[in-house]
């Protein structure tokens, strides 16, 4: 993967439409605050291109703990974002 989790929430933001800007954890973890649905998406990049996705609520305006996780190929989007439109059923 040639991008950090920070440039792959931005990428995943824009696909999806949402306006919020990524919460950067070190390089390999971000987290992105989609407030208009009150819902959270947790990015984690892990060796050998691979993502893993975590989601929950946000409630009173703090995101909750992890609800549903999953994981992608992080050099495919169309397929990441397939493995997210999942994830955000199950929420």
């Amino acid at each position: 993967m040639d991008q950090d989790a920070h440039g792959l929430a931005l990428r995943i933001a824009q696909a999806r439409g949402w306006d919020c800007r990524p919460q950067d954890f070190g390089a390999s973890q971000a987290r992105l605050l989609v407030e208009s649905e009150e819902r959270w998406l947790g990015i984690t990049l892990v060796p050998d291109d691979l993502v893993l996705l975590a989601a929950g609520h946000i409630v009173d305006g703090t995101p909750g703990n992890p609800e549903v996780e999953t994981s992608a190929t992080g050099s495919d989007l169309e397929s990441l974002l397939t493995e997210l439109d999942l994830l955000w059923r199950r929420l």
